[in-house]
Parts: structure tokens; C-alpha cells; sequence
């Protein structure tokens, strides 16, 4: 008897927000800017750096808030549960196969030990599938 692969049950999600290109390119706008900032600050009077470093500051802890924002979501505090998957779960979720899970278990950024069992936070795949579908 011959044995047909299962279909895959995750559905292809949709790509949205800006391209790789344009978050690429938008990067370096920004970067451009503060150097230009940077050489501006030579003719900057003296009564005007106090003020030159106070709006430093501010765009440094908007940066610093947008970091740890990121951090504690991907970490999973945003006060949603992660479900943490077994083997069979996570690969019907990636369309693979348990073993290829467990051979990859340490290459794979999504992996959690639990003693010596292996699961996989169901956030993480759909993190790591949402990566992978950009490239």
C-alpha cells in the first residue's frame, strides 16, 4: 500500500507592512540624517547644545522604550499565554516531520527544553514561519 503525504494545514499568510527593501532603505534615511545632525552640531552656538542634547535624549529613550517594548513581546510578557507544543503539534504546524524537529532540534531558534523532553512555543513558529516567508 502506498503512503500519501499529508497536506499541510497552515494556510500561507499574507505579507504585510513595508518591503525588506524599503525598511532597508529607510534605515539608511535615517542614518543620514543624524550624521548630518552630527556635522551640523560644529556651527551649533554654544547657548544652543543644551537644547541640541535634550532632544538627543528624548529620541535616545524613545529608543531605548521601542527595544524593550520589542524585547519583553518577543519574550512573551505581553500578557498573553504561549502554549508550548509537542513535537507532533509543532511539525503539522511547519509541515515537517517530528524527526526532522528533534534532529534540528538545536539549530531551530524556537526550541524549549523541559527537562529532556523538547516543545515549541507556538508564538515562536509563528514567528519563525513569518521570518522565513520574507525570503
Amino acid at each position: 500500500m502506498r503512503r500519501t503525504k499529508a497536506k499541510c494545514a497552515r494556510s500561507p499568510l499574507p505579507r504585510t507592512g513595508p518591503s525588506r527593501r524599503h525598511r532597508a532603505e529607510s534605515h539608511l534615511n535615517a542614518e543620514a540624517r543624524l550624521s548630518a545632525l552630527g556635522q551640523d552640531l560644529a556651527t551649533l552656538p554654544l547657548d544652543g547644545l543644551p537644547g541640541f542634547l535634550g532632544v538627543l535624549e528624548k529620541l535616545r529613550g524613545a529608543a531605548w522604550a521601542r527595544l524593550i517594548d520589542a524585547a519583553s513581546n518577543d519574550l512573551g510578557q505581553s500578557g498573553q499565554h504561549d502554549e508550548l507544543l509537542d513535537a507532533k503539534e509543532a511539525a503539522r504546524r511547519l509541515c515537517t516531520s517530528p524527526d526532522y524537529l528533534y534532529r534540528n532540534a538545536k539549530t531551530l531558534p524556537f526550541t524549549v527544553r523541559v527537562g529532556h523532553r523538547l516543545r515549541f512555543p507556538a508564538r515562536g513558529i509563528e514567528r519563525y514561519i513569518r521570518l522565513r516567508q520574507g525570503r
